[in-house]
Parts: C-alpha cells; sequence; structure tokens
C-alpha cells in the first residue's frame, strides 16, 4: 500500500484521535473516506485540521489544513 510503503499519516486522524466524523455519505452508509496524508516530517507544519460542509454539492465533505 502507497500509506505503508511511504509512511505517510492521515493527519486528520492523528489530530482529532478521539472523534468520529463522516466525510461520505449516501442513503444509510456513512465513512471518512476522503483524507489528506502526508509525512510525519510535513505534518508538523499543518495546523488547524477540518471537516467541512460541501455547500450541497457533493455526497463527500472537505477535508481542510493550513500549511504553515
Amino acid at each position: 500500500m502507497i500509506k505503508t510503503k511511504n509512511d505517510l499519516i492521515d493527519g486528520w486522524q492523528l489530530t482529532h484521535a478521539s472523534e468520529r466524523q463522516f466525510t461520505h455519505t449516501q442513503k444509510d452508509s456513512l465513512g471518512r473516506i476522503d483524507r489528506i496524508y502526508t509525512t510525519r516530517d510535513l505534518f508538523k507544519s499543518c495546523i488547524e485540521w477540518t471537516i467541512e460542509d460541501n455547500c450541497g454539492i457533493s455526497d463527500h465533505q472537505i477535508v481542510k489544513m493550513y500549511l504553515t
């Protein structure tokens, strides 16, 4: 898997380890399939990880962070 081979982490999951939030809804199904993977070094420069509403344009929510 690319994630393992390149030692990437899911920044939102690491930042919000105790939270459950979903990025994809379809009928009776919820999942967090939209992610931003980063290296551990780059993660140190990432702040404000959020999952935001998409204003109704998709069945996917927006994963967002700021790179400083």
